[in-house]
């Protein structure tokens, strides 16, 4: 049970840090592809905190899935945006 405790409190940290990151297409301080590979690496350690776990439809993977898709509709709004401004 305290493991399962460890392993959902690291995996909620993780989670606050990719929402942090993805914040960042909002400010408009980086380049796109600079916060893009950001969010991706941190997404992507989140999926080495829950590898362990055999369902691959738990709820940790479920959260994974919707904050990359998250990214990506940032990413499409802030491509938008920027050839919007170069208009």
């Amino acid at each position: 049970m305290q493991n399962e405790k460890n392993l959902s409190d690291s995996f909620k940290v993780a989670m606050d840090v990719v929402l942090n990151e993805v914040t960042k297409f909002d400010q408009k301080k980086d380049p796109v592809d600079v916060i893009q590979r950001r969010v991706q690496l941190k997404i992507e350690s989140m999926g080495r905190i829950v590898k362990d776990i055999p369902d691959e439809n738990s709820i940790y993977d479920l959260i994974i899935q919707n904050l990359s898709d998250l990214s990506a509709a940032k990413l499409r709004i802030r491509n938008l945006q920027d050839q919007g401004s170069k208009q």
